[in-house]
């Protein structure tokens, strides 16, 4: 466990702000993600300004809408030549984004280019209003970056100049009527579309699959090209499935004074398509053998439930009879005995759910005090449906099943429901749309909560025999920490055991066992958490509150993974 878990396919997405400034040009980014304000370099055209109600004043720091209150003016404060920037950030992040988009090749590389041409000469003729003084070197830039991406796509010379003329052409007669050669539909160069930019993943690493468990590595390569994905499509599900099944019958303590339980929320990013639900079905089998598995031990415990019940009515007969006798011959009436006591209902203890109401998973965790599991192959609906009823009591139930301590739910017309640890883990999907907006409401820390994977598209794989679609791997592990779990919640466990793999373990009490870090793990661990107090200052919003959280990520994930081991 060490700094290195930063660079897991476990992280939110960085890169969805590369296309901020040309998706805000648009109206786009209002759409997607909310009002954001504007780059001191941006200069939009006027008709994109009328269009989207905002006004720009140059003596202001900040926009305002078409009927809002008058700016505040600055002074003006004249900037001498060296302390212009190098280039315009509008046309260096512009550059690089086209150059981006080129090699995604989402569309003909002409069509690429032309848009590319008309977007950057437009940003290029509104920032010499800003950076007159720059103008030769951005026009160079611009001409550089464009013949560059010609280069790159193979684009003859001749061809490529007539695009970048056409383009100048364009952008010098904003909003005129021409239409860019190759271009489909109702598309003008007032109107381009924009589809072609979408890179909100961003650059991200790929799922470390040598920081698994030895054992587990080619297994898990396998198990994802039976599944047509990625490794980190059944690698980042999995480590949910194992770290919640262990719950609260396992605590990582970093310190005498901090421990983590192992529950994470996980969640795996993507379009529709893109490999989210067959990756997560690889454990989901597993659980589901693991539960089939269970029956014969759980419908025993119903007939010994059934049991108690009845002697606990026969007692409490003879009980009431007592009390009677001694209501009638004038003596002090006996107290009721313990075995007179009826249990409570039966309930079946269930390793995961996948969809139940607040009142129901305070019942099942009464049942299963470690912790449950929900998996959800769509997270938006529960996350959209949180505060919707109850008053927001949902989403207050939520933001403390991620801690695991004691929680009391109310009921009405009923008893409440005492529960020692409230812990939850939660497995699922979120395409990028929806995840947007399923976290739109203040930052609570709900979002911080989750680890976030949005690994690649899956190539095309050839189909191969060799692969179980119910692998008995998966369902031996799942099957043994179930029973270790077991275990811990009915056997006091005091004596310390030897070091492993950087842990040692001693028990805190019954239903709780402490796993210790190594010396040599929390010497990795503090110069994380230096990295990470650090890095806070450089962050705001939920990028600060999400990196705020990294601390107990790592120990829940280290947890996992040794236990995953």
């Amino acid at each position: 466990m060490s700094a290195e878990f930063n660079d897991m396919g476990s992280v939110p997405p960085d890169g969805w702000f590369a296309a901020a400034k040309h998706y805000w040009l648009t109206g786009e980014w209002d759409k997607r993600y909310g009002p954001v304000p504007i780059h001191p370099d941006t200069r939009v055209p006027r008709e994109v300004r009328d269009r989207i109600g905002i006004k720009i004043d140059p003596d202001v720091t900040k926009p305002r809408k078409a009927n809002g209150q008058p700016p505040q003016p600055r002074p003006e404060q004249p900037r001498a030549d060296d302390e212009l920037p190098e280039l315009p950030a509008a046309i260096r992040d512009g550059i690089d984004m086209w150059h981006r988009a080129m090699l995604k090749r989402q569309r003909l590389p002409t069509e690429i280019l032309e848009l590319a041409a008309h977007d950057l000469f437009s940003l290029l003729k509104h920032s010499t209003l800003e950076y007159p003084h720059l103008a030769d070197r951005a026009h160079q830039a611009v001409v550089d970056g464009l013949q560059a991406m010609a280069e790159a796509a193979g684009i003859r010379d001749d061809e490529a100049q007539k695009i970048m003329t056409e383009g100048k052409y364009a952008a010098d007669n904003e909003g005129g009527a021409g239409r860019r050669s190759g271009a489909s539909g109702n598309e003008t160069w007032s109107d381009p579309d924009w589809s072609i930019l979408e890179d909100r993943r961003g650059e991200l690493p790929q799922f470390p699959v040598e920081k698994m468990p030895t054992d587990m590595q080619q297994w898990l390569v396998d198990a994802a090209h039976g599944a047509g994905v990625t490794p980190a499509h059944v690698a980042v599900p999995l480590l949910g499935v194992v770290a919640s099944i262990v719950g609260a019958a396992r605590r990582v303590k970093a310190s005498s004074s901090w421990s983590e339980p192992l529950t994470l929320w996980v969640a795996v990013v993507g379009l529709s398509g893109t490999g989210k639900t067959p990756g997560i079905d690889v454990s989901k089998r597993g659980l589901s053998s693991v539960e089939r598995g269970r029956r014969g031990k759980i419908a025993e415990l119903r007939r010994l439930h059934e049991t108690a019940s009845e002697a606990a009515m026969v007692t409490h007969k003879r009980w009431k009879d007592e009390v009677k006798s001694a209501a009638e011959n004038g003596r002090s009436p006996p107290p009721m005995p313990v075995e007179a006591a009826k249990p409570e209902e039966f309930v079946a203890p269930r390793l995961w759910v996948s969809d139940a109401t607040i009142e129901r998973l305070a019942v099942l965790l009464r049942a299963r005090p470690s912790g449950l599991l929900m998996i959800c192959d769509e997270l938006a609906g529960l996350f959209l449906n949180m505060g919707r009823y109850n008053d927001g009591h949902d989403h207050e139930f939520w933001l403390e099943a991620w801690n695991g301590k004691q929680f009391v739910v109310e009921r009405m017309g009923r008893p409440p429901v005492e529960i020692e640890h409230l812990l939850i883990g939660i497995v699922g999907g979120f395409q990028p749309d929806k995840l947007v907006r399923s976290f739109e409401r203040d930052d609570d820390g709900m979002y911080a909560r989750m680890l976030f994977a949005w690994p690649d598209e899956p190539a095309y794989q050839r189909l191969r025999n060799d692969v179980d679609e119910n692998d008995p791997a998966i369902h031996n592990a799942i099957a043994y920490l179930v029973r270790l779990t077991e275990t811990a919640s009915s056997t006091a466990e005091t004596a310390e055991t030897k070091n492993v793999a950087g842990f040692r373990s001693s028990c805190s009490f019954c239903s709780t066992k402490a796993v210790w870090l190594s010396e040599q793990a929390v010497k990795k661990f503090e110069a994380f958490r230096l990295l990470i107090h650090e890095k806070k200052a450089e962050l705001d919003g939920r990028e600060r509150e999400w990196l705020s959280k990294g601390g107990t990520h790592v120990l829940r994930l280290a947890g996992a993974l040794q236990y995953l081991a």
